[in-house]
């Protein structure tokens, strides 16, 4: 659905037991909320097993891993653990 929508895409992949990934959250939440209507945001569970398949396609290796997808529907950038403020918003802005 959110590829379908014609915007941009950041798919975060987490784990429940993730350190990294509790302490970004709240940046996170602030930042999907700051880019709403303009930028889709999708959380999965890298753990679960039932998303195999999109851990495998995305070649995630840790957590967390977030995949930018423009709206034409192409990987524009992978960033991987704890990802600085500044980084994030720079790579959303791209989209």
């Amino acid at each position: 659905q959110a590829l379908a929508s014609g915007r941009g895409t950041l798919v975060e992949f987490y784990a429940p037991w993730c350190a990294e990934c509790r302490e970004m959250a709240p940046m996170m939440y602030r930042l999907e909320k700051e880019y709403a209507g303009r930028v889709n945001f999708v959380l999965v569970d890298g753990a679960d097993p039932k998303n195999e398949q999109l851990v495998s396609l995305f070649s995630v290796d840790g957590v967390p891993h977030f995949g930018f997808i423009s709206a034409e529907r192409k990987l524009l950038q992978t960033l991987i653990g704890n990802v600085p403020r500044q980084a994030m918003e720079a790579s959303l802005r791209r989209l």
